[in-house]
């Protein structure tokens, strides 16, 4: 259940960067999911071609209660409980971004 709210997060996420990145006609919205194994580790790629972060947004993702969305439309803890959620399952979580260009988000749990 937990790993769900993790996925149903970052898929939001992706989803509202995409719509911000929507306004040209020419866009066409991707979001790409893949995972890959390598030893006893798991890695799952969530990308998207969204409106990517700046690097003040890099830096304070994980942070609890920040936030680039309006206010009322968000309270700044999605991150923040993933981050702490991928802890709690001994996974680690990594945010590639650039802003203008997309999202990658790279969660790593170790295999059973």
């Amino acid at each position: 259940m937990r790993l769900e709210q993790v996925f149903v997060n970052l898929i939001s996420n992706s989803i509202d960067a995409i719509k911000l990145k929507q306004q040209d006609d020419t866009f066409t919205p991707r979001i790409h999911i893949f995972a890959r194994q390598e030893n006893d580790q798991v890695s799952i790629h969530i990308i998207d071609n969204g409106c990517g972060m700046n690097a003040e947004a890099k830096e304070k993702v994980f942070e609890p209660f920040y936030t680039t969305k309006e206010v009322g439309s968000g309270l700044g803890l999605g991150m923040s409980i993933t981050h702490n959620i991928m802890k709690d399952f001994g996974g680690k979580i990594a945010v590639n971004s650039e802003q203008g260009q997309g999202t990658e988000v790279i969660l790593c749990l170790k295999a059973t």
